[in-house]
C-alpha cells in the first residue's frame, strides 16, 4: 500500500524531503512543469539517492486534445516535450494506426529517460460516458500499449492510462462491459494509471459515494486479474482504494494535484491563496491551520501524533513554516492511514474503514459543541461510508462482523 508524489509545480525539495523522511515510495512527475533538463537531473539524483523507489511519468496526453484552445495553459508541454506531444483531434485517434504512432512516440520518449522505473502509455479521457467514441478510443489505447512496449523491446513495467470522468462511472451497465473487455486483453499491460477526473476538483465530485464505490471496484476488479493499480490524484480517498486492491495513491501539494481535472490546464480564474491545511486522520479530513489552532486543546483528538505536528507549532499559531511542510504532513498522514489497514485482509480492511468513519463523526460531533465552525463540515463522512457498502455489494464482500 504505496503513496507516491504527484508532481507538479513548485517542487523544489518536496519530494526529496518526502524520500528523506521514507513518507513517500515514489513520485509522479508533470511534463507540463517540468522542464526537461529538470526531468533529467532529479531523475538522476533520485535514482541514485534512493533505490528502490518509483521514479514515474505522467506524459499528460489527456490535454493534447485541448493543445490549440485559447489560453490553455500547457506549461512545458509545448516547449520541451514536442517528441510526442501535439494537438490531436477525435477523429484522427478512431485510427488505430495513428493510436499505435502516438503510444510509440509517448513510450520512445521515455525510454530515452532511462532512470524512469516504469512507462505510462498515453491516453485519452473518457467525459461523459464509457459507451461513446472517445471509450473507443481509449479501449484502442489500452489496447496496444503493452503491444508496441514490446514491439520497441520496452523491459520496465508498462502501465496503461485509464482516465474516466465521474459521470461516466455513474453508468453500470457501460462502466461494467468496458470493464470486461480491458480485463481480458491477448496482450495485457503489466498494469494501469488510473485517474478519475471531476469538473475542476469539486469536493462533492470528490466524495461522491458512486465515485468512490466504482474507483473502488475498477481496483479490486483490475488487481483480482492480476494488474498494478497506480490511482493518480486520489489524495484522501487512497486509503479506500488500496484497500480494494490498489497498488499505490497519489497526492501533491496543491489542490489541482490531489484530484485529477482538465479544469487545471484552463485559464485561472483568480482568487486567493489558501490557507495552510492540516490533514486529521480522526476526521478523515483536511482543516485550516487556524481551526487546527482553536481545536488542538479542545479536542485533542483532531491531532495524529506524528512527527509532523511539529511543522504546526502553537507558538506560530498552527502555521507551518515552510510551505514543504502542508504536503509532508499529508504524506505521513496517509502512510499512517495505510499502515493501519495494510495488514489486514478483505473484508476487515473494509470493517477497518467503517470504524474509522464512526470515530471521525464522533469527533466531528465533539467539535459541533465547540465554538469553532469549520469551512468543511462530516458530509464526507456518510458519501464514505456508502461508497464502501457499495462497493461491497457490487463486489459480493460480505461486510457482517464475523461472531
Amino acid at each position: 500500500m504505496k503513496i507516491f508524489a504527484q508532481q507538479g509545480f513548485a517542487e523544489s525539495d518536496k519530494v526529496k524531503l518526502g524520500f528523506d523522511k521514507n513518507f513517500i515510495d515514489g513520485v509522479i512527475y508533470s511534463p507540463r512543469h517540468t522542464k526537461i533538463d529538470v526531468l533529467k537531473e532529479r531523475l538522476g539524483a533520485y535514482s541514485a539517492g534512493y533505490p528502490g523507489k518509483e521514479l514515474l511519468f505522467d506524459p499528460q496526453f489527456y490535454a493534447s486534445l485541448h493543445a490549440d484552445e485559447a489560453d490553455w495553459r500547457m506549461g512545458y508541454l509545448d516547449e520541451d516535450y514536442e517528441a510526442y506531444f501535439k494537438c490531436h483531434n477525435k477523429s484522427t485517434l478512431e485510427r488505430e494506426s495513428k493510436v499505435r504512432e502516438c503510444l510509440a512516440n509517448v513510450i520512445k520518449f521515455q525510454q530515452g529517460q532511462t532512470k524512469l522505473t516504469g512507462i505510462i502509455g498515453p491516453n485519452i479521457l473518457i467525459s461523459r460516458s464509457f459507451d461513446s467514441r472517445e471509450a473507443v478510443i481509449s479501449k484502442n489505447f489500452i489496447r496496444n500499449t503493452a503491444e508496441v512496449a514490446a514491439d520497441l523491446k520496452e523491459k520496465r513495467p508498462v502501465y496503461a492510462t485509464l482516465a474516466v470522468s465521474y459521470q461516466a462511472l455513474a453508468d453500470r451497465t457501460a462502466f461494467d462491459e468496458f470493464l470486461n473487455e480491458i480485463t481480458a486483453l491477448e496482450t495485457p499491460p503489466d498494469g494501469f494509471y488510473l485517474l478519475i477526473s471531476t469538473n475542476g476538483g469539486d469536493a462533492g465530485e470528490f466524495f461522491s459515494s458512486v465515485t468512490i464505490a466504482n474507483w473502488m471496484v475498477l481496483n479490486y476488479s483490475l488487481s483480482l486479474n492480476g494488474f498494478k493499480v497506480i490511482n493518480g490524484y486520489s489524495d484522501i480517498l487512497s486509503p479506500l482504494l488500496l484497500s480494494a486492491g490498489g497498488t499505490a495513491g497519489a497526492t501533491g501539494w496543491f489542490a489541482n494535484l490531489r484530484n485529477f481535472s482538465l479544469a487545471s490546464f484552463e485559464p485561472p480564474k483568480g482568487g486567493r491563496r489558501p490557507l495552510p491545511r492540516y490533514l486529521s486522520n480522526a476526521l478523515l479530513n483536511r482543516i485550516t491551520a487556524p481551526e487546527l489552532d482553536q481545536l488542538r486543546n479542545t479536542v485533542p483528538q483532531i491531532l495524529n501524533g506524528l512527527s509532523t505536528d511539529a511543522h504546526y507549532p502553537i507558538a506560530d499559531g498552527s502555521i507551518p513554516g515552510e510551505t514543504s511542510h502542508e504536503v509532508l504532513q499529508t504524506w505521513e498522514s496517509l502512510k499512517n492511514l495505510n499502515g493501519k489497514l495494510s495488514a489486514l485482509g478483505m473484508p476487515d480492511r473494509l470493517r477497518a474503514l467503517l470504524k474509522m468513519i464512526d470515530n471521525a463523526a464522533t469527533v466531528y460531533a465533539k467539535i459541533s459543541k465547540t465554538v469553532t465552525q469549520l469551512q468543511y463540515g462530516s458530509e464526507h463522512l456518510a458519501e464514505m461510508a456508502e461508497g464502501i457498502y457499495l462497493f461491497a455489494r457490487r463486489s459480493t464482500i460480505n461486510l457482517e462482523d464475523v461472531k
